[in-house]
């Protein structure tokens, strides 16, 4: 297999990139000047004398479909023998909400991986689950958590799958920088959400109407506070909904009394403008930086037990500086 990729990098590029030009060189004689083009510019120039391949060339014309039509041949040959040459190295799901990331991780490793392919779908978390069970995919990548059952039809199946946590998600509340806030206990989040509260002196001593903002587009997270926050109360009316995790930032820099919902890595590169909200309980100040913080959850990588040295590498790189960079910028907080 190794020989048949090594002979295709050598045809695929000739039958791609060389530009074959036809020039007079001597009566009745002809020679073909091969231009190797890479990235615009011209390394190379050899000329080849054809006087002995002439007599199959009927006409000066079809000298570039004959020699392009043998490496073709000797691809198409190739090829019909060779279907898992070009089958994905790795094939990986992951929820709808996190395939932005798991295509940017992707992608990213066939870069520095060229001989590498990773097929990537989205795939809900029961389906993602089956299929890896079933062996269609390599390593799922959900915030949901196995539940009994998936342990028991586990168990049944004589798999055992891999849990690994990869990076935090969850929801902060983000106010000014000078802003003498440092927490706020969950009741009182709720209180500000759901529209009981319209005040700063309603829960501290600041004053002045609050100016809410939050991202229409974050469902996930959105449907995550409202679990652990508002519970069975509706959002407040005075919500700002916004188009952009940025966009709320902004709003916050720019007003005083304002409070914006937005996901837990989000602030990271604006904490010079404003500050991150921990959570108040009875006996401790809770940051979000911390695992148990209430209103963070863990993302993780799903693999079978026995796939791990298949699937090694590619965790390795998610969990590399390129790896996490792109978790930060994908929304999340990576953990390893």
């Amino acid at each position: 297999m190794n020989g048949v990729r090594k002979l295709l990098s050598v045809i695929i590029p000739a039958v791609t990139r060389w530009n074959i030009k036809l020039i007079p060189q001597v009566k009745n004689d002809w020679a073909i000047e091969h231009n190797l083009i890479k990235g615009g510019i011209d390394y190379s120039v050899a000329r080849l004398h054809t006087t002995a391949v002439r007599p199959a060339l009927h006409k000066h014309k079809s000298i570039r479909s004959f020699l392009l039509s043998v490496p073709s041949v000797i691809l198409l040959l190739l090829l019909a023998g060779c279907d898992s040459l070009f089958s994905p190295s790795l094939k990986v799901s992951g929820v709808t909400e996190y395939e932005s990331l798991v295509s940017s991780w992707s992608q990213s490793y066939s870069d520095e991986n060229k001989n590498e392919r990773i097929h990537v779908q989205s795939q809900e978390f029961k389906i993602g689950i089956n299929d890896l069970l079933n062996g269609k995919s390599d390593i799922f990548f959900s915030h949901e958590m196995l539940d009994d059952i998936n342990r028991l039809d586990m168990i049944k199946n004589g798999v055992s799958v891999i849990e690994m946590p990869m990076a935090r998600d969850g929801s902060v509340l983000i106010v000014q920088a000078s802003s003498i806030v440092e927490g706020m206990r969950l009741d009182d989040m709720q209180s500000i959400f759901n529209g009981s509260y319209d005040r700063w002196d309603d829960f501290s001593q600041l004053k002045g109407h609050l100016k809410l903002y939050a991202d229409k587009h974050d469902k996930l997270r959105n449907e995550f506070f409202k679990d652990k926050v508002l519970k069975n109360t509706d959002w407040s009316s005075d919500i700002v909904w916004l188009d952009t995790q940025k966009a709320v930032i902004d709003s916050v820099k720019l007003h005083q009394n304002a409070i914006g919902l937005v996901g837990l890595s989000s602030p990271i590169r604006e904490l010079n403008a404003i500050k991150v909200i921990s959570v108040d309980t009875e006996d401790e100040r809770i940051s979000p930086v911390i695992n148990r913080y209430p209103l963070g959850y863990s993302v993780y990588f799903y693999y079978n037990r026995d796939a791990f040295e298949k699937v090694k590498k590619f965790i390795q790189f998610c969990s590399s500086n390129n790896g996490k960079r792109i978790a930060l910028q994908k929304g999340v907080y990576p953990i390893m």
